[in-house]
This record gives structure tokens, sequence and C-alpha cells, in this order.
């Protein structure tokens, strides 16, 4: 799996490069609030909090391609019977690949609507008060939101992404982003 994210990740960036301007990249962060769900478990999670890094190239027909890094922090609580319960930490590490489309036709009420997906890898870390398990593998994300032009060099955007983990949780989080385009 590793071989083959590692393989996407090549043509993506050979295909990025093909025709880049210096002026379509991006940079940004994200923050914000993380609820995660387990429906084959009986947990229940605190809602916690997403942070993020990534880095992009805007093609002029809406498209743009981004790499990400997030970290995703969640509490959690298991029931085992009505008088017993155990708490746990949840840490997520991804690397994303993301493919987003911007709606520049809705242009005109100075908010820039978009969606996306992405696949990568992620890491999952449970800390428990005995135990440490670590969990890698696939994982995949679905975003949508709006930008708000701030000036010609900066976005803010609010986002929902739903993200996929490792150990089959449902990732739900509300972030604010920034971008800054280098144009």
């Amino acid at each position: 799996m590793k071989k083959f994210i590692c393989l996407m990740a090549s043509l993506v960036g050979l295909v990025a490069t093909t025709g880049v301007q210096a002026d379509n990249f991006y940079a940004g962060g994200f923050g914000g609030i993380n609820w995660a769900t387990n429906a084959h478990h009986h947990h229940k999670y605190k809602t916690g909090y997403v942070l993020g890094l990534d880095a992009g190239y805007k093609w002029c027909n809406g498209f743009r391609a981004e790499l990400e890094f997030s970290y995703r922090n969640n509490r959690v609580r298991r029931n085992w019977d009505n008088n017993n319960s155990r708490h746990a930490n949840t840490q997520l590490y991804a690397g994303l690949v993301n493919v987003l489309y911007d709606f520049d036709a809705l242009d005109c009420w100075c908010i820039k609507p978009f969606v996306g997906a992405g696949i990568g890898y992620a890491s999952e870390r449970k800390v428990k008060q005995h135990s440490n398990k670590r969990h890698h593998g696939f994982a995949w994300q679905l975003i949508a939101g709006v930008a708000y032009p701030l000036n010609d060099c900066v976005d803010l955007n609010l986002q929902y992404r739903f993200f996929k983990s490792v150990e089959k949780h449902d990732n739900h989080a509300l972030v604010l982003g920034v971008n800054y385009n280098f144009y």
C-alpha cells in the first residue's frame, strides 16, 4: 500500500509540474473541531481538534492539487458495563494528496465554493491507561467548503471534512483555514 501511495503522489507531482508557473502555488494552514464516531464499538468520543498544513497548485480551469499533513486528537470513553468505563486518547496523523475543484462561476458573490477528495496514509495511536496501540494504513477524505478572498494574496476558508481512518473511525471536522497565494 505504501508503494501505491508513493506512486500516486509521484504521478500527481509529475502532472502538476507540467506547464507550471510559479505564481499559481499556494500554502496554508487550518484548524478546527473534530468529532469521531465508530458504529462497531460502544465508544463515546469527546469533541476534539484537528490541525493541518497544506500546499498546492491551482490551474486556470478551477482544479487544484495539494499535499496535506494533518493531526487529529480526541478523547474516548468506552463503557464496559454500567459501573465500569475506561478512558483513552486517540491521536491520528495523516498525509494526503487532495484534488479540489473551485466553482469560479459563483465568484460574483465574493465567495468561492469548492469540493474535493483526498487519499493517503494515516497512523493512529490509541493511548490507554496500560497500553499504547498504533495502527497504520490507507485513509481517504471528502472536503466541501467556501473561500473568501481577504485580498489578492490571502484567502480565508471554512470547510467540512469527512475523514475515514485506518481503524474505520469516521472523523467529521469543521475547520477554518487560511491560504497564501504566491501571485
